[in-house]
């Protein structure tokens, strides 16, 4: 009888497989930028991507990174960050140096939207990315365990089995007890409304997707609450200089190629600020 074999993943394959992503995607990802990196050029990336907005996940990376504690203003602190400190990511990207640390791999992992990122998550830790604390300095990282599960993996099977059976029963219930009518919907206004197929209604008419239903917009204020226990509960679209925000994930609903995008601290903080205005 053949035994199964744990494949463990390292940080040695991190860095090949973030690599590997860099020499596919350095083409095309941010119009070339990264085919012959600059400091300069770099320092500029991050401050468009943070102006675009990044996720939480990805901010802390940043933090780490540019050496800043959870009070510190990102986009002020890569302003001020020395050009020079860029060299090490640039000379493992150019191959002039074969290594590299986990801060910079990490770095470099969300400049290329490598999925799998960050370390932690590729090799399958118990342990969450760093984050710095108040008053901290980077080598203070502190890494929060996570929760292990109680479930086994056959129990975790069937639960994923029920709930895709709870969410087709909902759906059925909702949008089909009529199959003849309402099994389209379309975008009015800031939210989802079923539609009968055979007409539009002025609307643009899509197949009903009970999950990209969900999605609304809503107007972000300074009171909105934006994160749940560390958690983004607000995404958003930047889009012909303005911003939209929606409460559940899923696809522009009018841009429908776009992804929404989690808001991230930076942005919360602009909205709070006044900075961002919703367009609403």
């Amino acid at each position: 009888m053949l035994k199964m074999r744990t494949v463990i993943k390292t940080s040695d394959d991190y860095s090949k497989a973030v690599m590997a992503e860099y020499h596919r995607s350095k083409t095309t990802l941010h119009e070339g930028l990264l085919i012959s990196p600059s400091p300069a050029g770099l320092r500029d990336l991050c401050l468009k991507m943070i102006a675009n907005g990044i996720s939480a996940q990805d901010e802390n990376v940043f933090r780490t990174f540019f050496k800043l504690n959870s009070t510190e203003d990102v986009l002020r602190g890569i302003k001020k960050f020395d050009l020079e400190k860029f060299r090490p990511v640039i000379n493992f990207l150019i191959g002039k140096s074969r290594a590299t640390d986990a801060r910079n791999l990490n770095f470099i992992a969300v400049l290329i939207q490598f999925k799998e990122r960050p370390l932690s998550r590729f090799i399958g830790s118990d342990r969450d990315s760093g984050t710095i604390p108040d008053g901290g300095k980077p080598e203070d990282v502190v890494f929060r365990p996570r929760q292990k599960s109680q479930f086994t993996r056959r129990n975790s099977v069937w639960v994923g089995v029920l709930s895709v059976a709870l969410v087709g029963l909902i759906a059925y219930l909702t949008f089909a007890r009529n199959p003849s009518e309402k099994q389209c919907m379309g975008w009015n206004d800031h939210a989802y409304e079923t539609l009968d197929c055979r007409t539009s209604k002025g609307l643009s008419v899509r197949p009903l997707d009970s999950l990209q239903f969900r999605v609304r917009e809503i107007d972000a204020k300074a009171d909105t609450e934006f994160f749940i226990q560390g958690r983004p509960v607000v995404w958003y679209l930047r889009h012909d200089g303005k911003y939209e925000f929606f409460d559940h994930p899923g696809h522009h609903p009018v841009k429908i190629d776009k992804q929404l995008i989690p808001v991230s601290t930076y942005i919360a903080r602009q909205v709070v600020s006044g900075e961002i205005k919703a367009d609403y």
